[in-house]
């Protein structure tokens, strides 16, 4: 636990938030500095430069920063981010008594106006996805994160020694969000792919300084860039027109389990999700198509 004695003067409360994410709640470097640009403009909005205005936060000034959310031109998504990390911060500030009552607490999430397909593979696409990979990196990766539902961050954040392989069982030790370390089993195949891009290109860069398990032809970590980059070069080099990006791969790793007859249940534990709602919610296009047969094939004809 943090030290709940911090003197403000010594520490701004957003550096302390910070230690306390990163300490406490173990969060990931991206998401205190995804925290740091959000809570920096925030203040810059309401023209908030020492502890005491972040502490006696008025009603106005909520609504004056709800208003300037409205007006920007942003993504109901990335609203709620903002939101989400505001509460966070002010949760901390109420739970270590450095306020009495969270101003963002009842403030509710923006709502989406329009409706978002969820993009993903069929089965039929990602077999031709895999065979338009023209480099064995790029086929382990990709082979890797349709076969095995990872984030994007959890893929780029495999180290060498997560790799686990014996003749009972091999898995990786994944870290999903939170900084929660999840084992997640390879099925054979990729195993195979994985193997053969270990043995032919990530253990023949010289002096590598990095223990990442994907790698690029330098030798550094991959990065969400390259990576967004590669699926949309290898999408169109495939013959698919859809608007694919790394994300994608997660969802179609689901929607193929679910196509062959996985549970709900089932799927939400490769995926890592806490609630079977999140997951129930995010593939409703198999549930509604599972349901359109199922009334087909087992009604009755009146006439």
């Amino acid at each position: 636990m943090l030290d709940r004695n911090f003197n403000p003067q010594e520490f701004t409360l957003i550096d302390t938030f910070f230690r306390y994410c990163k300490i406490e709640r173990q969060r990931s470097e991206k998401t205190i500095k995804d925290y740091s640009s959000i809570l920096q403009k925030f203040c810059n909005v309401l023209n908030i430069t020492h502890n005491e205005q972040l502490v006696n936060l008025t009603n106005d000034n909520v609504l004056t920063y709800l208003e300037y959310l409205d007006a920007q031109k942003y993504k109901a998504s990335s609203k709620n981010q903002k939101i989400m990390c505001l509460k966070s911060f002010y949760h901390f500030l109420e739970d270590y008594e450095y306020i009495t009552k969270n101003p963002f607490k009842r403030i509710r999430a923006f709502q989406d106006k329009e409706f978002h397909e969820t993009t993903y593979l069929t089965e039929e696409e990602a077999k031709r996805f895999i065979c338009a990979c023209k480099n064995i990196r790029d086929k382990a990766i990709f082979t890797t994160f349709l076969t095995m539902g990872l984030r994007l961050a959890e893929l780029i954040n495999i180290k060498m020694q997560d790799v686990v392989i014996t003749e009972e069982e091999s898995y990786i030790i994944s870290r999903v969000k939170g900084a929660k370390m999840q084992k997640k089993f390879i099925p054979n195949a990729t195993l195979d792919v994985i193997q053969e891009y270990i043995t032919t290109f990530r253990n023949k860069i010289p002096n590598c300084k990095y223990d990442n398990l994907f790698i690029s032809n330098s030798g550094k970590p991959m990065n969400r860039i390259a990576l967004t980059n590669s699926s949309k070069v290898i999408a169109k080099r495939a013959g698919i027109t859809k608007n694919i990006h790394p994300h994608s791969f997660r969802h179609s790793f689901a929607s193929i389990q679910l196509e062959k007859g996985a549970s709900l249940k089932e799927v939400q534990m490769h995926l890592g999700h806490a609630q079977l709602a999140t997951t129930a919610n995010i593939y409703t296009h198999i549930r509604d198509n599972k349901l359109n047969e199922g009334i087909n094939k087992f009604n009755f004809n009146l006439s």
